[in-house]
């Protein structure tokens, strides 16, 4: 087998060159249309994204703000109510005190009372007991002295 080689005319060539690189230009141009279509619906995309994370972070910053509003409210009512509270347990302390004062007092005064008067009793039987004593020294111890 040979192979004949057959010559094809330059016409028929050139327009076959000129054919091919027209329609790989036209495809080159539609894929540049399509890139540019795709760009601009993502850079419309990639702006929607944009304005929604923007609205996102006036709605996390209107949020933080209202929860530290909130806090230093509650902050506020708690120290409020602390000192409250606070107060009315110095004051409740205070009487507390006073009254458990007075009720030593009371109680030493009362002690003091009682002790006055063991003393006294036991001053009564300490004298008794010598008068007892001095009784039986007069009658026992009397007569060997007289002897």
């Amino acid at each position: 087998m040979a192979v004949v080689a057959t010559e094809v005319p330059t016409p028929v060539l050139i327009a076959a060159i000129v054919s091919l690189c027209s329609v790989i230009g036209y495809l080159f141009r539609l894929y540049d249309k399509r890139l540019a279509h795709e760009r601009q619906v993502s850079s419309e995309a990639e702006a929607e994204r944009a304005l929604e994370r923007t609205a996102w972070a006036v709605e996390r910053a209107k949020l933080e703000m209202e929860r530290e509003r909130i806090t230093e409210e509650l902050r506020a009512n708690y120290e409020e109510k602390f000192r409250d509270l606070l107060e009315r347990y110095d004051e409740a302390a205070g009487r507390e005190r006073a009254a458990n004062r007075a009720h030593e007092d009371a109680q030493r005064k009362e002690y003091a009372e009682v002790m006055e008067t063991v003393a006294a009793k036991a001053g009564e039987a300490s004298q008794a007991t010598v008068e007892m004593l001095n009784k039986f020294l007069d009658r026992f111890a009397a007569p060997r002295a007289r002897r």
